[in-house]
């Protein structure tokens, strides 16, 4: 009887300071929260590549690093931090996401819930990467992207597969397409300042 009583002592004890900590937890994510819901941030999830390229290193985290990567260097490019503030482009691996224990809840689907509630759509990027020819032989391929708003917008990219296996920026290409869709502004001001004669006229139409 003693031991009874003891176990639901127990119980209740565990019971309040489980709840307590799950409040706790919940309290403390608030200024998390709203920094989530409030971010301009892109998020770059994995990019699935065919065999060919994920044995030389290509994997999927590794191509949304460097698609980071090259839309930075745009950026850079455009001064657009100069002008106003950009939208940052960030692959999944590098974002923070926080779980509470024994709830299954975490920073990223509560904020997904409330942007959703609010109508404000997180934008992320993601894609494959086909080849022409199996193993990818002659470096000729493609990146199907896919944006992901309130609705998803998909179109190809062209990639050159020759200049990653020459250390070269091979996916500029497509992250100036990405702009195209979510940042023209910044992309009609890197066609500017780098002099690019061919894309004058778009950079102008860009910003009027």
């Amino acid at each position: 009887m003693k031991f009874k009583l003891f176990e639901n002592t127990v119980s209740s004890i565990r019971f309040f300071v489980v709840n307590f900590l799950i409040i706790l937890s919940l309290v403390a994510l608030i200024p998390l929260i709203l920094g989530e819901i409030t971010s301009k941030s892109v998020i770059i999830e994995k990019i699935a590549a065919p065999k060919a390229l994920t044995e030389v290193g290509m994997t999927g985290e590794a191509l949304a690093h460097r698609l980071s990567d090259s839309i930075d260097l745009i950026l850079a490019g455009a001064k657009i931090g100069d002008i106003r503030e950009s939208a940052g482009f960030t692959p999944k691996s590098r974002k923070l996401n926080i779980s509470i224990p024994e709830t299954g809840i975490s920073l990223e689907s509560i904020s997904q819930i409330i942007r959703r509630f609010f109508g404000s759509y997180e934008t992320r990027i993601s894609g494959e990467i086909q080849c022409a020819k199996a193993n990818c032989e002659d470096g000729s391929a493609f990146l199907r992207v896919r944006i992901h708003q309130k609705e998803t917008s998909t179109f190809d990219s062209s990639l050159d597969l020759t200049k990653m296996y020459n250390g070269e920026d091979f996916l500029t290409n497509v992250a100036q397409d990405i702009l195209r869709e979510i940042d023209p502004f910044a992309l009609g001001l890197f066609f500017l300042f780098e002099n690019k004669i061919g894309d004058a006229e778009e950079a102008a139409q860009i910003l009027r």
